[in-house]
């Protein structure tokens, strides 16, 4: 059952009395989180302009609890945050970008990218501000939407029709990055928000001019966006991947890459991405594992052994490694590596005894050149590692 303080305000509401306007707008000014909270919806709730306006002018007064009001009826205020967007160029779009990021508002980002284009100084920097909180939001939401929610809602819907739209917008701005003064931010957003498989980005990967070609390799080989590092494994999953999202897991020696790889690295490749990690023979962190080894978390040195089975390092690499997780591994660890170690000896006794009696192998051929099969046991182990990887995340 309502309030009486609620019943009142739904009464003033309702009324299109000059009397009642005036006393919702007083009310907005009444420290009391109550009163304010109830002003605000009040206010947005009567879906006009003039009223909605009032509330964008007011929101760095607001209490906290009122902005969460506003979160709340963001699809009431959507329009009017737009119309300040458009038709202001001073405090009031200032407010309306504000209010966009704090009520996570990711259909504004479409028009932000098209006043990226014509702004500068202050403003240019707002905007651009905006447009990455937004996409940090927006990719956030996704990964929870994907976490979270079981089978199509009418959220989860709303969600995806916002994507659509947003890459769209994103991949078609990226065709003119001369016309803005941070392409970087732009093409960045793209490879956060949208997957190799979407047919603008598969088309910006297949035939980029020899400048966002050079700009796209930048970014893969140095953002440390969780979005973008994403990117490049999600990219490992799709037929013939482009090299540079191979070269990416070749070269980047960074830690935040190193540790999202090994975190989020697959129990079991499937088929294509195994082609795909086969065809990887060097890794740049790994060429020195006596320096990179001791920075890896113990969490993840489950999925370094079965990044090891993935990819075609030369042998001795290998055993290199295997054995310092052998040495500086939990137990478990270092049954796993054993039983690798182990494999790699068979197989280089078996390279020698042919080379003894002169027989010669395909060319190229290698220790390497195979997945390493391990037995059922390796499996307990794998899984012990993602229970622990799990408690360290």
């Amino acid at each position: 059952m309502p309030s009486p303080l609620e019943t009142t305000f739904s009464l003033l509401s309702s009324k299109k009395s000059t009397d009642a306007s005036d006393l919702l707008t007083a009310a907005l000014d009444v420290p009391v989180g109550a009163i304010q909270s109830l002003a605000v919806r009040s206010l947005l709730r009567k879906h006009q302009l003039p009223a909605q306006l009032l509330v964008i002018r007011k929101w760095p007064q607001l209490e906290p609890k009122s902005q969460e009001i506003v979160f709340e009826e963001k699809h009431t205020i959507r329009e009017t945050v737009r119309h300040c967007l458009e038709r202001d160029e001073g405090e009031l779009r200032k407010l309306a970008l504000e209010i966009a990021v704090s009520i996570s508002d990711f259909t504004q980002i479409p028009l932000i990218l098209d006043l990226m284009e014509n702004c500068k100084g202050k403003q240019l920097s707002q905007l651009t501000h905006a447009h990455r909180m937004l996409t940090d939001q927006f990719y956030d939401a996704l990964m929870k939407q994907e976490q979270e929610t079981d089978g199509l809602t009418l959220s989860t819907e709303s969600i995806t029709y916002q994507l659509k739209t947003v890459i769209q917008k994103i991949a078609a701005a990226v065709h003119k990055l001369e016309n803005f003064e941070e392409p970087e931010l732009i093409l960045e957003s793209l490879l956060i928000l949208g997957q190799p498989t979407h047919a603008d980005v598969k088309e910006l990967l297949s035939n980029p001019g020899k400048d966002l070609m050079k700009m796209l390799e930048q970014i893969l080989l140095n953002s440390k966006h969780q979005g973008v590092m994403q990117f490049i494994l999600d990219g490992m999953n799709c037929r013939n991947p482009n090299y540079r999202i191979i070269d990416a897991i070749r070269i980047r020696k960074d830690p935040e890459f190193i540790n999202y790889l090994l975190a989020e690295f697959p129990d079991k490749l499937n088929a294509i991405q195994s082609d795909n990690f086969q065809q990887i023979q060097s890794i740049r962190w790994l060429i020195s594992p006596e320096e990179e080894l001791p920075l890896i978390l113990p969490a993840h040195h489950f999925a370094l052994i079965r990044l090891l089975m993935g990819v075609r390092l030369p042998v001795d690499q290998q055993v290199e490694i295997q054995k310092w997780l052998i040495h500086n591994s939990a137990p478990d660890v270092r049954l796993a590596a054993t039983e690798v170690l182990t494999t790699l000896d068979q197989r280089l006794r078996r390279k020698s005894g042919q080379r003894k009696s002169g027989v010669r192998g395909s060319a190229g051929s290698g220790l390497g050149d195979q997945p390493i099969a391990l037995s059922g046991r390796f499996i307990q182990f794998r899984k012990a590692g993602q229970s622990d990887r799990q408690r360290h995340a």
